[in-house]
């Protein structure tokens, strides 16, 4: 029985003994705790420390340990009181730390909410609608302008169809130096220019110095039949497309579409003598001049090879055929006998008291016949 109560005892000693190493490993993990937890208000009342009222430890308080903890787990289990964020062990061995964590999301990516997933969704959707809109403009709008670029043409067509019709007050600017504009000028340049160096070539025909009035009047008549050649030549031009296409000199009355063609193609012939007057072959009208005024002036036969004369008149010829092919053509007036001051300009030599006109110079050019004058003729009183 002694030995029974003596092994009892021992077991009882033994458990005391292990109770109080516990509770002296708990003790010593109590006083490890830094004095700044203290500080704050904590105790060591029935558990490892006991909170009081004051906010900075509410929350962070550690349950009673269970006795199976040792030394190191209480130590591990416990962090500094400035954190505010002392682990508490829970029976299940989960920090709250863990499920503090879990709950606070990340600063990195907001979260994604089923609102902003819509909102996107919407946004996008705008995003296609406002394409498609655009492309369907773009699309309109290159068919406006492929429409304005035809109506262009149209019209130009049509403006172009005008000009070659009939007189019109705006010029063809496609028929570049033979518009009528420049044709009027390069007339009254034969007179300052091309005038006035046949007339020095002339002074170096012999018997031909002193004769001033012939070569005034030679001169004169080389602008005059260079115009009636061109209008001649012009003429049998129109004469001989009529025949060769059989088209009669007049239309019957009542067949209008045959009317409406020949007339169509009378005027596509003028557009074309008119867009190659630089062009044209005047070399049968420039014999014709040259012929009539060696048999007028037989007499001076060394006139064939004055050069400034045959330049002379090659000029009158060629401006004179591209006058007259213009619609409406251009003729010279030249049998005035009573100056006018809209018509006519007097040579310096002249009477300017005296009305009357004594010899012409060069002839005044008209617009079609009866016109009004485009470049004044000069005159002696």
């Amino acid at each position: 029985m002694s030995a029974t109560a003596s092994g009892g005892g021992g077991e009882g000693g033994g458990e005391g003994g292990g109770a109080d190493d516990v509770r002296s490993t708990t003790t010593n993990s109590i006083d490890a705790v830094p004095s700044s937890a203290k500080a704050n208000g904590c105790s060591e009342t029935g558990s490892v420390w006991n909170s009081d009222p004051d906010p900075c430890c509410a929350g962070s308080l550690v349950t009673p340990l269970p006795n199976s903890l040792n030394q190191q787990q209480v130590i591990q289990s416990v962090h500094h009181p400035s954190s505010q964020s002392l682990i508490q062990r829970q029976p299940n061995g989960q920090h709250l730390s863990d499920q503090s964590s879990s709950s606070v999301p990340s600063l990195g990516r907001p979260p994604t909410t089923t609102s902003d997933s819509k909102v996107i969704e919407a946004l996008q959707t705008e995003v296609d609608r406002l394409k498609k809109e655009l492309l369907a403009s773009q699309e309109v709008i290159g068919k406006m302008q492929e429409r304005e670029k035809q109506l262009r043409n149209r019209l130009s067509e049509q403006a172009q169809r005008q000009l070659q019709k009939g007189p019109s007050k705006f010029e063809d600017l496609s028929l570049g130096e033979g518009r009528p504009t420049q044709l009027i000028k390069r007339y009254g340049n034969i007179y300052t220019e091309s005038r006035l160096d046949a007339m020095d070539a002339l002074d170096d025909v012999p018997n031909m110095v002193d004769c001033g009035d012939l070569k005034n009047k030679l001169l004169l008549s080389v602008i005059v039949l260079a115009f009636r050649t061109a209008e001649q030549t012009l003429r049998e031009t129109k004469s001989k497309v009529r025949e060769l296409l059989h088209i009669p000199r007049v239309m019957e009355s009542g067949n209008s579409s045959l009317c409406h063609a020949a007339k169509e193609l009378e005027e596509s012939v003028a557009f074309y003598l008119r867009k190659t007057v630089n062009r044209h072959d005047i070399s049968k009208t420039y014999k014709e001049v040259c012929e009539r005024v060696w048999t007028t002036l037989f007499d001076y036969p060394l006139l064939k090879e004055c050069q400034g004369l045959l330049r002379y008149i090659n000029d009158c010829v060629r401006t004179a055929w591209a006058l007259t092919v213009q619609n409406p053509p251009f003729v010279i007036d030249y049998e005035s006998s009573v100056f006018n001051p809209d018509m006519h300009a007097r040579f310096h030599t002249s009477d300017p008291g005296s009305p009357e006109i004594r010899s012409v110079l060069w002839p005044v050019l008209l617009e079609s016949e009866g016109g009004p004058c485009v470049s004044k003729g000069i005159v002696l009183t």
